[in-house]
């Protein structure tokens, strides 16, 4: 916009030295109108993501949302091998499996001990009257003596090695979907890097030529809206790399289980 306010104030400057006709004039205020248009359709994109903001903390829809998050291009991610093992220990799935794998051993445990019959002893006198003294000795065994609890212990251990398994194969998953993420959010990085540092330059500079011969006679309007327009276009790129950039950033830290350093 500042781009095109300020060919569109040449544009009335060359008209008034006659220089320029009005079709010039026209021409760079229908940009200036364009851009505008442009930044109002910007800005009810801008209450649509707001409204998604207040949905999410459930606030009321004239309370007042400040941003304070500072609009900086993403940091490079931490090494694959960090981010791993951090999504294998943050991660609520792996939690869970490791809360069975512990159920299942305190359950193999406790049926390890009922292996071997209970024996109990008992000594007893029947001392009835007018009759001989009798005494009584006794061993008692709990039924079955060999054979216990076999079935249960094999369905417990089982269950163990189904759970572990799954608990190895829930890592390896984790594991890809964490290296995979990273890759994405450093293609996009690279991306970002790529139009900052090279396109962006290069689109300005171009502008800032054209822009000058138009002001010297030796370019039409035509050029330098065409200029004007890269330069925009380029912007917007920016704008969509940076947005990408920090949905994949969001996308990693889920993977990984929380925020990243």
């Amino acid at each position: 916009l500042e781009i095109a306010e300020r060919i569109l104030s040449a544009s009335k400057q060359r008209a008034e030295a006659g220089a320029s006709g009005d079709i010039e004039q026209s021409l760079a205020q229908t940009e200036v109108a364009e851009l505008h248009a442009a930044i109002e359709d910007a800005e009810r994109e801008r209450e649509t993501y707001i409204s998604e903001i207040r949905d999410a903390l459930d606030i009321g829809a004239s309370d007042a949302i400040a941003l304070t998050t500072p609009l900086e291009d993403p940091h490079e991610a931490p090494a694959p091998q960090e981010l791993a093992r951090k999504a294998v220990a943050a991660r609520p799935e792996f939690d869970i499996v490791r809360k069975r794998i512990v159920l299942l051993d305190a359950t193999d445990e406790r049926l390890s001990k009922e292996v071997f019959p209970k024996i109990g002893a008992y000594v007893g006198v029947d001392a009835a009257p007018l009759s001989p003294i009798f005494g009584v000795v006794g061993l008692s065994v709990e039924i079955p003596v060999v054979q216990r609890n076999q079935g249960p212990r094999a369905v417990v251990r089982a269950s163990r090695d189904t759970e572990t398994m799954r608990l190895e194969l829930l890592g390896r998953r984790v594991v890809r979907e964490v290296m995979t993420s990273r890759a994405a959010y450093e293609s996009r990085r690279a991306q970002l890097r790529e139009i900052t540092e090279k396109a962006m330059p290069a689109a300005e500079r171009t502008m800032q030529l054209v822009e000058a011969g138009w002001r010297s006679g030796r370019f039409d309007l035509f050029r330098v809206t065409s200029a004007a327009r890269d330069v925009a276009r380029v912007r917007r790129l920016r704008l969509d790399a940076f947005e990408a950039a920090w949905m994949d950033r969001i996308a990693l830290d889920r993977a990984v289980g929380g925020l990243t350093p």
